[in-house]
């Protein structure tokens, strides 16, 4: 505890010393009020302004200097403060700020767009995956710090905001990608309020892979899974489109998708058949555009 608060003294300036706990100057937004807490025994931090929090560890990252010398000691009867239980309170005190902001439209929640600005930081994550610039700026594709997850924000056909699935980046995190409290995945299809119009659009499972197809000169839209309800086919056929094209994973879910697409849009719709074990993210772009005729 002497050494953090210390180092807190020394590299964070605070503006308040209470007990445990400084008040300083929040070093992921342009802070003028003192706003963020840093709790010495804990060793994590919270901004109760722009919401940024975790381990001290992501200060001094943020900051590019040393980390306390001296590692955090819990005690038997403490809380172990983990990585998943620190991420998970983050998220739930996102959406707890946000509630009161929520209304229903059509079975849907739709929340106040305010809380993507603090996800506006820079990744190398979707670069990797084969995403463009303009794709991540278009699709308002972002990197949420408390959680350690990329977010991907889920608009309606009509543009209404219902909040972002997070794809966390931990390899251990379970489950991968987290959705809004109370999202049904089956109401809505994503992508498709960029995708209407066009005359033709491929259908993916999950978001990634669409936006993978975006970058490619491929406007696709994504069911959030392996199964297509009734509303999605209802939305895909309002879309305006003449031909469609089924791109289901290389598996025997992704195959029984493509089946399922076949028989409720009918002649117009065509089937990519992916190499096994492949999906539109990991297949080399060529192979996506030469099947859709680019």
């Amino acid at each position: 505890m002497s050494d953090i608060r210390s180092w807190v003294e020394e590299y964070l300036q605070p503006d308040n010393i209470s007990g445990s706990e400084a008040q300083c100057l929040c070093v992921f937004h342009a802070d003028s009020n003192p706003s963020m807490y840093v709790n010495f025994k804990k060793g994590v931090f919270t901004c109760f302004s722009c919401g940024a929090g975790g381990h001290i560890s992501k200060i001094a990252k943020q900051l590019d200097i040393p980390s306390p010398d001296e590692p955090l000691v819990r005690q038997k009867q403490t809380r172990d403060i983990s990585t998943s239980w620190v991420r998970d309170q983050m998220v739930k005190l996102q959406q707890a700020r946000l509630d009161e902001e929520r209304i229903d439209i059509s079975g849907m929640i739709v929340t106040s767009e305010r809380e993507l600005e603090r996800f506006k930081m820079p990744s190398d994550y979707w670069a990797e995956r084969g995403i463009t610039d303009e794709v991540v700026e278009e699709f308002e594709l972002g990197y949420d710090i408390l959680s350690y997850a990329m977010t991907i924000p889920l608009r309606s056909l009509g543009g209404h905001y219902h909040g972002v699935v997070r794809r966390f980046l931990d390899p251990e995190a379970e489950p991968r990608y987290l959705y809004p409290a109370g999202f049904d995945k089956q109401l809505m299809l994503y992508g498709a309020h960029k995708a209407k119009l066009h005359p033709r659009i491929a259908i993916t499972e999950g978001s990634i892979d669409a936006l993978r197809c975006w970058s490619l000169g491929i406007p696709a839209v994504a069911v959030l899974g392996s199964v297509v309800s009734e509303r999605q086919v209802g939305i895909l056929l309002g879309l305006g489109c003449s031909s469609y094209y089924a791109l289901g994973d290389g598996d025997d879910a992704g195959r029984l998708l493509n089946f399922h697409l076949t028989e409720a849009l009918g002649r117009s719709c065509h089937v990519i058949e992916l190499p096994d074990g492949e999906d539109p993210g990991s297949v080399p772009g060529e192979v996506l555009t030469a099947s859709f005729g680019l």
